[in-house]
C-alpha cells in the first residue's frame, strides 16, 4: 500500500477511521509509532493485515460475558438509543458550533492536536521537532511546551487537573518509556524487564491511573504483548489479567473515571468484539449488530465508540451505553471520542448527539475539517486541512 496524503493523517491522528490528510514530512517522524493504529483500522476491516492493538496476559477464569442491563423506561437517552437501535432516527436539533485556531508555540511545527481532557479546559498535543515530537499542553486556550526529559515524547491523555500521560523515546527510538506530568514535573513509569513498545498511545483518567498496551520491541501484532496499569502515585507497572494468544487477544483504548477499561479483543490479528473491562480482568462483551465486528476505541462516564464492521465493508459509527447494554450504529465513520453526555465525534467534521447531528464549520472557505476529540462541555478539538497545510482547532457547540 503507497503512502498517501489520506494516509498521512490516519498516521498522524491514531484514529481508529478509515483513512482520511496531512503533510508527509510530519509522517516521517510519527509513522513508527501511528502506524500500530492503522494496522488496527485496517485488521478490524478484516484486511489482511495483522492488528497492532492485541495486548495479552493470562486468561483469568473470571472474564466473562454478561448480558446487557434492560435500560429503565424512564432513562431518555436508553429510549432514544432503543430507537435508534430498532432503525428509528432521533429528531435532529439545531446546534450551531463556532470555531477558532488554537495558539501554538513560537516556531512550533506539524502541530497536532491529540487528546481534551472532560472539563475542556486542558487540550495536549505535539508539535515536531527534527525527527521526533515536543509534548505541548493548552491552558483555557495558551499553549506551553513541556520539558518531559526525553528527546522525543507525544502527551496521549489529559484529565480535569492538567496531569498528562504519555509515551516518550530515546532519541533513536531504540527505548521507549511511559511517563506521568503533573505539577510541572515528570515521572517516569516503570515497565517491564527488556526493551518494550507502547501502543497507540497512554492512557489517564481524572484518579491518576495510567494504562498502555505493550508489546516486545520488535515484535508487531501483539505478539508478546500486555497490558500495563500503573495506579495513582506509583511507579510500579502491573500486568493486567486480560486475554492472551493469537486466537484470542485484547487490546485497550481508554480508561473511565471508575476504572473501567474500553476497547476489544482479536482473533489472528483482526477486530472480533467490543469489550469492556475492570482492572481485576473482569470482561462483558458488548453488543453488536448480528454478523458484525466491533471494536470501542474511546470511553467515558457510561459511553463508548467505536465501529462495527461487516465482511467487506468500511467500518461504521457505534456509541455504546455501557451501564444499559444499548448500541446505536450509525451508517458514518467509525468514532474516535466520546463524552459523558453521548456525544461522539469522527473525523468527518460532525458531532453526533443523542438527539442529533452538530456540524462544525470550517475556519475559512475551502477547508476540510476533522475534529477527533471531545469533552463533557460538548467543546471538540482537531483541525482543519488545506492542500498540505494542517492548523489545529477548537469548536464550542
Amino acid at each position: 500500500m503507497s503512502m498517501n496524503e489520506d494516509d498521512a493523517r490516519e498516521l498522524l491522528h491514531a484514529t481508529a477511521a478509515p483513512v482520511s490528510g496531512v503533510d508527509l514530512e510530519t509522517v516521517v517522524r510519527a509513522g513508527r509509532r501511528r502506524r500500530t493504529r492503522r494496522r488496527v483500522a485496517e485488521a478490524c476491516g478484516g484486511v489482511a493485515v495483522i492488528a497492532a492493538v492485541a495486548a495479552a496476559v493470562t486468561v483469568p477464569a473470571a472474564v466473562r460475558d454478561h448480558a446487557p442491563a434492560t435500560p429503565g423506561a424512564a432513562d431518555p437517552a436508553a429510549v432514544i438509543e432503543q430507537a435508534a437501535a430498532s432503525g428509528a432516527s432521533p429528531s435532529p436539533v439545531a446546534v450551531t458550533c463556532q470555531g477558532r485556531e488554537l495558539a501554538v508555540p513560537s516556531g512550533a511545527q506539524g502541530v497536532t492536536v491529540t487528546a481534551i481532557d472532560p472539563s475542556g479546559r486542558y487540550v495536549a498535543g505535539w508539535s515536531v521537532h527534527g525527527s521526533g515530537s515536543l509534548p505541548i499542553l493548552w491552558t483555557d486556550g495558551v499553549p506551553a511546551r513541556l520539558d518531559v526529559g526525553a528527546p522525543s515524547a507525544e502527551i496521549g491523555a489529559v484529565n480535569r487537573s492538567g496531569a498528562a500521560a504519555g509515551v516518550a523515546s530515546s532519541a533513536d527510538f531504540a527505548t521507549e518509556w511511559v511517563f506521568r506530568y503533573e505539577h510541572g514535573h515528570a515521572t517516569k513509569l516503570n515497565g517491564l524487564p527488556g526493551r518494550w513498545h507502547y501502543y497507540p498511545q497512554a492512557y489517564l483518567n481524572d484518579a491518576g491511573y495510567v494504562l498502555v498496551n505493550a508489546e516486545p520491541q520488535g515484535n508487531s501484532g501483539g505478539v508478546g504483548g500486555v497490558t500495563l496499569l500503573w495506579r495513582p502515585g506509583s511507579t510500579t507497572a502491573e500486568k493486567l489479567p486480560l486475554p492472551t494468544g493469537t486466537k484470542n487477544s485484547a487490546g485497550i483504548f481508554g480508561i473511565t473515571d471508575d476504572n473501567t477499561i474500553a476497547g476489544g479483543t482479536y482473533a489472528d490479528g483482526a477486530g472480533r468484539d467490543a469489550y469492556v473491562w475492570d482492572v481485576q480482568g473482569h470482561g462483558r462483551k458488548l453488543d453488536a449488530p448480528q454478523g458484525t465486528t466491533a471494536v470501542a476505541y474511546a470511553v467515558r462516564g457510561d459511553w463508548a465508540t467505536g465501529g462495527v464492521w461487516r465482511a467487506g465493508h468500511d467500518g461504521t459509527l457505534a456509541v455504546w451505553n455501557i451501564r444499559t447494554g444499548a448500541v446505536r450504529v450509525l451508517p458514518q465513520e467509525i468514532g474516535t471520542d466520546v463524552n459523558a453526555l453521548g456525544a461522539a465525534v469522527n473525523r468527518t467534521g460532525k458531532v453526533f448527539r443523542p438527539d442529533g447531528v452538530a456540524t462544525l464549520p470550517p475556519l475559512a472557505k475551502g477547508q476540510s475539517v476533522h475534529g477527533a476529540f471531545i469533552a463533557d462541555t460538548g467543546t471538540v478539538v482537531g483541525d482543519v486541512s488545506s492542500g498540505h497545510t494542517s492548523i489545529p482547532a477548537i469548536w464550542t457547540c
